[in-house]
């Protein structure tokens, strides 16, 4: 909260990085749109769980993280060159867990979350969190009503 998202998320990739010794190519924009609290831990839970699965299940050797600031809201791409897997089997499975909860967090918010993975293939998260998820809207007549006099 008092670092904002770019420097905690750089941070805390380095340590993750340093701690498990799997690299993790970071490219992060040199800012983003000014938004909400919510905007930014929402992004950063998604990027901590996507890094988490990896190296919990994936046996990756690199992870590459981006961000991309985008005039109606911001683009999120995880990779790791892991073992992959089948999506779809794991779903079946009653697993994935992690996953589902991204997949979720990023439709709550009205945004877009996609998976790409194959046995041997690695895998790639790609999430679209909108701008719109986090701004007030003011519906004019508001002050009046609240105001007692």
């Amino acid at each position: 909260d008092e670092l904002g998202l770019l420097p905690a998320l750089e941070g805390y990739l380095r340590a993750v990085s340093e701690r498990s010794g799997v690299p993790i190519e970071m490219r992060l924009p040199a800012r983003l749109p000014m938004a909400s609290p919510e905007r930014d831990i929402a992004i950063f839970r998604i990027v901590q769980e996507a890094i988490t699965n990896a190296l919990r299940h994936a046996n990756a050797s690199r992870l590459q993280v981006a961000l991309a600031a985008q005039p109606d809201g911001v683009r999120i791409e995880v990779r790791d060159d892991g073992c992959g897997f089948d999506p779809e089997a794991v779903a079946a499975e009653g697993g994935g867990f992690g996953l589902f909860g991204m997949r979720e967090r990023v439709r709550d918010l009205g945004g877009e979350w996609r998976l790409r993975s194959a046995p041997g293939q690695g895998a790639v998260i790609e999430a679209f969190v909108p701008a719109r998820a986090f701004l007030t809207q003011v519906v004019e007549g508001d002050a009046d009503a609240r105001d007692p006099g």
